[in-house]
């Protein structure tokens, strides 16, 4: 906000407070002698973050380095679990899935784990580690 900088990366538990007009290099951190600034500056970034979507990718860096890829069946975070997922992506409702229903030929060779032209609950939980 205008020559302030509000900053806490992952795995902080404090904010950090530069004034960028007179600190470029962040170097002094102000947070502590400025904790209206900071309540002030917390509160404009709560409210914007509030209006964001979650994420639709998983960060494929190091801070992400051994987490396991979310796969479509997994969920979409919001309490989704794999069963749910199954039945809705299960269009005819013949309980097992076709290429077609899962749409992605890459990931339904990894769920057909029988190779029989269909995936069922019991291979997708297997094939993705679940349950």
């Amino acid at each position: 906000m205008g020559d302030w900088k509000l900053v806490k990366e992952a795995g902080q538990t404090r904010w950090e407070l530069y004034n960028l007009a007179e600190d470029i290099s962040e170097t002094r951190n102000l947070a502590e002698k400025m904790p209206k600034k900071v309540k002030g500056m917390e509160e404009a970034w709560e409210e914007w973050n509030a209006q964001l979507q979650p994420p639709k990718w998983v960060r494929q860096d190091a801070r992400t380095a051994g987490r396991r890829r979310t796969s479509p069946l997994a969920g979409t975070g919001r309490g989704i679990n794999i069963e749910q997922r199954f039945r809705r992506m299960d269009r005819n409702g013949d309980g097992k899935l076709s290429q077609d229903e899962v749409g992605r030929p890459a990931l339904f060779r990894r769920l057909d784990i029988n190779k029989d032209g269909f995936v069922t609950l019991d291979e997708a939980k297997k094939a993705l580690g679940v349950g």
